[in-house]
């Protein structure tokens, strides 16, 4: 039984997947995957996925879109289409959720498979089955597309055998600070952090590691930071590469970020969340499985969809205060990490 997986998405979104690929693996399939280029990190953490395909995905916000649409159709036509009917697929399933794209619908049908299943929608004339999706969150959705074409399993393991999990208290504890995200209108304003990692300081046993981690484009807010804070317990980390990240977030006591990557990879690996959540999409889709406690504020022109969020004062994620994402991490810690903090201090 082969499966040609199809997800063009970002990081974080592709981790919504490895569940139910990893179920599809259990269940006896040989998965293979076709993804965008900066999803290729995930090929050294799941070592059970037996082939990695790169398509040609065009921007959203290319402007004319549907120019550069068929360019990309173009690309993998000739990419894609010249190697994937070669592997005789049993089926290729697009799990994309956003039904309005019809390039893993294009892939797909690239790959000849017999079974070419996805939901409805712009192209699904090249689907053979059409799912229809019954589940709100994200990747309950993905696992029931999945399901009506391989039966799965209930998880009872986590798929990441490439990770390691240590002893919490084999080591000093480590709060994560991720603060980065590729939407502004998911950022949570410069002094908010700098406040809450100075209540953090002081609250927290000397040894206890408050680590802000970004990517290559959040160097700069990272570095403004810490520029802002002098305490020897307050560093920083640029991970090399996705499994690093991965490996860092497995190492740590609890994951302190927003509505993007690290939240949705911290449930893979099952380390507990606060995520600092914006009004631009329903956490009820979006939020991470797993432990994951969702901090929001109510807004009127809450879902938006906007990558740039329409006021000047963001209230969605200025109304969420350092003081009240300080006491959710204390309890938190108290819970899952207890020594992190100095006795009498909340």
């Amino acid at each position: 039984m082969k499966l040609l997986a199809i997800k063009l998405d970002q990081i974080g979104d592709f981790a919504l997947a490895v569940p139910a690929l990893w179920a599809a693996h259990k269940a006896g399939a040989q998965v293979d995957v076709v993804v965008q280029a900066g999803n290729l990190g995930w090929k050294e953490i799941l070592p059970w996925v037996n082939r990695w395909y790169v398509a040609d995905v065009p921007s959203p916000v290319s402007k004319p879109y549907t120019f550069y649409l068929l360019g990309a159709m173009f690309r993998n036509a000739i990419k894609l289409g010249l190697r994937l009917p070669f592997q005789e697929y049993d089926m290729a399933v697009d799990l994309r959720m956003y039904d309005g794209d019809v390039m893993g619908r294009w892939i797909a049908a690239l790959s000849g498979a017999q079974v070419r299943a996805g939901g409805g929608g712009w192209g699904r004339s090249l689907l053979t089955l059409e799912t229809v999706s019954t589940r709100q969150h994200e990747e309950e959705r993905i696992w029931e597309r999945l399901n009506q074409v391989i039966p799965l399993s209930p998880l009872e393991s986590t798929p990441l055998t490439a990770i390691n999990h240590p002893v919490p208290s084999a080591r000093e504890p480590r709060i994560l600070m991720c603060m980065g995200s590729f939407a502004p209108s998911k950022c949570w304003p410069l002094a908010h952090w700098i406040q809450l990692a100075k209540m953090l300081s002081e609250t927290s046993r000397s040894d206890t590691r408050l680590v802000f981690v970004g990517g290559p484009g959040d160097k700069n807010l990272v570095e403004n930071i810490l520029s802002k804070l002098d305490h020897p317990s307050i560093s920083n980390c640029y991970p090399a590469d996705l499994y690093t990240f991965l490996q860092l977030i497995a190492d740590s006591d609890l994951v302190v970020g927003l509505d993007s990557s690290p939240q949705h990879m911290a449930r893979l690996v099952a380390t507990p969340v606060v995520t600092i959540y914006a009004g631009t999409s329903p956490s009820q889709r979006w939020g991470a499985k797993g432990d994951n406690l969702i901090l929001q504020t109510s807004v009127p022109c809450s879902p938006c969809y906007k990558r740039e969020c329409l006021y000047a004062d963001h209230p969605c994620m200025t109304g969420i205060t350092p003081e009240r994402v300080f006491e959710a991490i204390v309890q938190r810690l108290k819970i899952v990490r207890p020594d992190a903090l100095l006795s009498g201090k909340s």
